[in-house]
């Protein structure tokens, strides 16, 4: 989710004024980038590797390993790993590029930039192990972010979406919804985004704001939003009120639902019984939003949301096309 990803090779102009003399022409270093991006494209990512790791060795006998043209190439060959599924050393050659970056004593706007995505790539390998401890590399790439791109700029998307939903599973309701906000601002300003993506925050939004107790100011949010899209505007979502199909109790259309665990808090507080959750059901019958409409205790709702977004559906069709749909999971939990 929130990446694009784009290989950018180093300029011949810059490499031009080093290569007098040493034992890389410019041709070969010119068809090194080439190569390299026809195997990305390809998905040839055992060639593409290869190019990569021999561009990097070029660019440091170059410029030296700490020279921000020698992060940029690190960076191209990072996303060639994480496409390779060599994700742990995808994450080594990120924060080695992150190094070169922090090591300047003064970086441009661009520079900033590249820097912020670095942090979000390593953010987003994080959060698969340690959702919780990859805040602070978010909060640092949104800093960056501010700083370079500008604090309601498109490119801030990334990183407040993935500190919000941190907000929203540490049970961080106002703090969440007020990121999930400036992230829905960001994103409705382009089409750069995949309608999923959209979807994903607009309907998270909607569920933190009203879990914190502040509706009126997403509908103040929903309102602003363009009646009218035009090109450099995002399409806006549709709701149960606008045009989505409802679907009712889901539960035994489910072709995996999952069954989620007696929280161990829930528990201790001797508490139990049933939590309905409102989800939003995609074209591919995957959940997007789960969001609890009724339950009594805040870790049931939460052990009942998680298990929601877990389940799979067969998809729904309205004239032989694929829907989305909306529906409630009932859960009930018995000690």
């Amino acid at each position: 989710m929130f990446r694009t990803v784009s290989l950018v090779g180093l300029l011949i102009l810059l490499f031009t004024a080093f290569s007098e003399g040493q034992n890389v022409s410019d041709a070969e270093f010119q068809k090194l980038n080439t190569e390299l991006s026809q195997y990305y494209k390809s998905r040839d990512f055992e060639k593409a590797l290869v190019a990569a790791d021999r561009i990097v060795a070029i660019v440091k006998e170059r410029y030296g390993k700490d020279h921000p043209a020698t992060a940029v190439v690190l960076r191209n060959r990072g996303y060639v790993e994480i496409e390779k599924g060599d994700v742990k050393r995808a994450e080594k050659t990120f924060e080695e590029a992150i190094d070169i970056f922090k090591k300047q004593k003064v970086i441009s706007k661009e520079e900033g930039a590249t820097l912020a995505e670095l942090l979000e790539e390593v953010g987003r390998i994080r959060t698969k192990e340690d959702l919780y401890g990859s805040e602070g590399i978010f909060k640092e790439a949104l800093a960056w972010r501010e700083k370079s791109n500008g604090p309601d700029a498109v490119e801030t998307a990334t990183p407040l979406v993935f500190l919000a939903n941190i907000g929203y599973w540490k049970r961080e309701y106002k703090k969440s919804a007020v990121l999930y906000g400036r992230a829905l601002n960001a994103i409705k300003k382009s089409r750069g985004f995949s309608k999923e993506d959209v979807d994903f925050v607009y309907y998270r939004a909607q569920c933190t704001y009203r879990k914190a107790e502040i509706e009126d100011d997403f509908d103040k949010l929903e309102k602003s939003w363009p009646k009218t899209p035009h090109a450099d505007v995002a399409e806006k979502p549709v709701t149960p009120q606008r045009g989505l199909v409802k679907g009712g109790v889901v539960n035994g259309k489910a072709l995996y639902l999952e069954r989620p665990k007696f929280p161990a808090e829930a528990g201790l507080a001797g508490v139990s019984g049933r939590v309905t959750i409102q989800v939003l059901i995609n074209e591919n019958g995957d959940v997007i939003s789960a969001c609890a409409v009724a339950g009594f205790h805040p870790s049931l709702i939460e052990a009942a949301e998680f298990a929601a977004y877990k389940s799979k559906f067969s998809p729904t069709k309205l004239s032989g096309v694929p829907v989305k749909v909306s529906g409630v999971i009932t859960y009930n939990f018995v000690r």
